[in-house]
């Protein structure tokens, strides 16, 4: 249960990784022109556009980096939902941790009622996604510590 909230975590995660990104990168389309005419004042640290670019740069790197770890790690939590015989219980699994669906968007896509998914259907989903997942502990293990820690 933890490896699929994992997924869910790591994508919020991103998505604020990727605004901070876009208000990066809106800062330095706002940059001004350094005026010399000023009178200069010292101490604190230079913020000029190479220092901005540079800034940006590592940064988007360090995202970039992240979002690839995360595609290797929600690839494999994909696989092991696969693997999970019923269809049903498949596209619940995978509308709610690798899309990142709400659970009336799970309803839809499975095509039964939220009160039907609640009472019944992810209990076995995760009872069958356990059962894969014990399996498969040592391949997730070293997928975990590549991508997450």
């Amino acid at each position: 249960m933890e490896c699929l909230e994992r997924v869910r975590d790591m994508q919020i995660e991103l998505r604020k990784l990727e605004r901070d990104i876009k208000e990066l990168k809106a800062k330095l389309y706002s940059l001004q022109a350094i005026d010399y005419g000023k009178e200069h004042i010292s101490g604190g640290t230079p913020k000029d556009l190479g220092d901005q670019i540079a800034h940006f740069n590592a940064r988007l790197k360090f995202v970039q980096d992240k979002w690839a770890r995360f595609v290797r790690y929600s690839d494999f939590v994909d696989c092991m939902i696969n693997q999970i015989e019923s269809c049903q219980l498949r596209a619940l699994l995978h509308e709610r941790y690798i899309n990142g669906g709400s659970w009336e968007q799970v309803a839809e896509v499975v095509g039964v009622s939220r009160q039907w998914i609640d009472r019944r259907m992810y209990r076995l989903a995760i009872k069958e996604f356990e059962k894969i997942f014990k399996n498969s502990l040592q391949e997730f293990t070293a997928v975990y510590n590549q991508c997450v820690v």
